[in-house]
């Protein structure tokens, strides 16, 4: 037992365990608490670029889509961080390493080129604002039926990646979109929205009660 004890105590050393634990918490920490200071730096963000002209609730959707995007680039970033510092004190040449998987990734982006289509649309989707978390918006494109089809009639925005945008229809379902198929984004709760009604009333109705009825209803 004190032969393993001091084999381990000796190994500890070489590869400094006690930084690797300390990075390990520390990351661990800053994933649990990313979607926390991601909202912190995107509100700082928008205060300086003096977003406040905009109106509340549509301040509300640009922060939240923004937030959602900055959380998940923290954590792809805290998680790279933590396997390269913990490979770096296991004295693992991470040379070779970065080496090999820039060949290995000019090899995969030319099967990958759908998946990198879907990353910078959706990068632009996101920085020119074209919609956001709780929009309701039509969509077009590539393989996207636009008659009878599950998303015909448009959806409500549940959440946007870099790769995919994901609606809820009308009727309750979930529909993943890749962000490279959209070619066209008709968005219909930006800034205002109207919804128009139409419904027969009897000739000899009483306008200003019909008037007064409708105010009532929210109509």
């Amino acid at each position: 037992m004190k032969v393993f004890f001091e084999t381990f105590a000796a190994w500890s050393r070489y590869v400094n365990l006690p930084g690797i634990l300390i990075c390990i918490v520390i990351g661990a920490i800053i994933y649990k608490f990313a979607p926390f200071l991601a909202r912190m730096l995107v509100a700082a963000m928008v205060r300086v670029r003096g977003s406040r002209k905009i109106n509340t609730k549509e301040r509300r959707k640009r922060l939240k889509t923004l937030s959602d995007m900055s959380a998940t680039v923290i954590k792809v970033i805290v998680v790279l961080t933590v396997v390269f510092t913990v490979l770096d004190h296991f004295h693992v040449n991470l040379v070779p390493l970065f080496a090999s998987a820039g060949v290995a990734g000019v090899a995969l982006g030319f099967g990958a080129q759908n998946i990198i289509k879907d990353l910078l649309a959706g990068f632009f989707f996101i920085l020119e604002n074209q919609y956001r978390v709780g929009d309701f918006i039509d969509v077009s494109g590539v393989g996207i039926p636009q008659t009878d089809g599950p998303i015909a009639n448009g959806g409500t925005v549940e959440k946007i990646t870099l790769r995919t945008t994901v609606l809820r229809d009308r009727l309750g379902n979930k529909h993943f979109i890749p962000n490279g198929a959209i070619v066209q984004v008709t968005n219909k709760t930006m800034g205002f929205s109207k919804v128009h009604f139409v419904f027969g009333v009897a000739s000899d109705t009483d306008m200003d009660k019909l008037i007064s009825i409708i105010n009532e209803a929210g109509l």
